[in-house]
């Protein structure tokens, strides 16, 4: 069964609105914050995978739009950030930074480690690292390719979306409890100036804010400026130290840079046109 680039596309669709459906239904998965596309995601992966065991049939999906929505993803995580939201972070900001870093540092260690225990290419291990554990589907598949064509390890795409596959499950359904655990066990309650940061923008998805016709527009005329900036940053800097084998992380940047834009006390800059709005 071959689902087309729209029947692929609907199909995304129903699987985010089942995960609504049933977090709407079942208490205990919205007390545990697990994510809507974890939760519809997992059944429809487990239904795939009863088709193809039970009596053969293979769905398949057109990924024409992955690469292109992958990107339009990491564009507009950074519509939504700027260097003063950043600077704001301080000392919280740092400590968070070096943890992450080493988290980073011990999953490469632990995975180089085991692909050496087990007699598998280092480049295995480095791949069900930090590679896709952090940098999720379309960092794995994006340093897949650098791996399969530079170094020959077989396989490599297929192993990066199966390793970012787990993380992704296992995080949405492990991180929900623990932050959960953490934030009653140590009665943590958001400081005014965490309130007020998260009162508007994409941090509240729920909230009711007004969609115009000049808005979209500018939205998606910024987003395809941040693609055509961060390839264009991606082909300069090839071959170089700062070489990235996808343009993900330079899409980023440029749109952080582009919504950076100062605006007067009390409010900040939601787009390309520094429109500020009250916080």
């Amino acid at each position: 069964m071959s689902l087309d680039t729209l029947e692929t596309l609907m199909a995304a669709a129903l699987v985010l609105l089942l995960g609504r459906e049933i977090l709407a239904r079942i208490a205990i998965l919205r007390a545990y914050s697990i994510p809507e596309p974890v939760v519809g995601g997992l059944l429809v992966a487990l239904l795939i995978f009863a088709l193809r065991s039970a009596i053969h049939i293979e769905v398949r999906f057109d990924t024409a739009l992955q690469v292109p929505l992958m990107l339009t993803f990491f564009a507009t995580i950074g519509l939504n950030a700027d260097l003063a939201g950043l600077k704001a972070g301080g000392r919280s900001l740092i400590v968070f930074l070096g943890v992450v870093v080493g988290l980073l540092v011990m999953q490469n260690a632990l995975g180089i480690g085991l692909a050496w225990a087990l007699g598998q290419d280092r480049l295995l291990g480095l791949l069900g690292a930090s590679v896709t554990l952090s940098g999720g589907h379309g960092t794995g598949a994006a340093w897949a390719k650098v791996f399969t064509e530079r170094h020959g390890l077989a396989s490599a795409t297929e192993i990066a979306i199966a390793c970012a596959t787990f993380g992704l499950i296992l995080g949405g359904l492990i991180g929900g409890p623990v932050a959960r655990f953490l934030i009653t066990h140590h009665a943590l309650v958001p400081t005014p100036e965490a309130a007020i940061a998260t009162a508007t923008g994409f941090e509240q998805p729920k909230a009711v804010r007004a969609i115009t016709a000049e808005a979209v527009i500018e939205t998606v005329a910024l987003i395809a400026v941040c693609l055509a900036v961060g390839s264009a940053l991606a082909n300069w800097l090839n071959g170089s130290v700062f070489e990235l084998p996808t343009s993900c992380a330079y899409c980023l940047w440029a749109s952080c840079c582009a919504t950076d834009s100062p605006c007067a006390a009390g409010t900040r800059s939601s787009t390309w046109l520094c429109r500020c709005s009250a916080t």
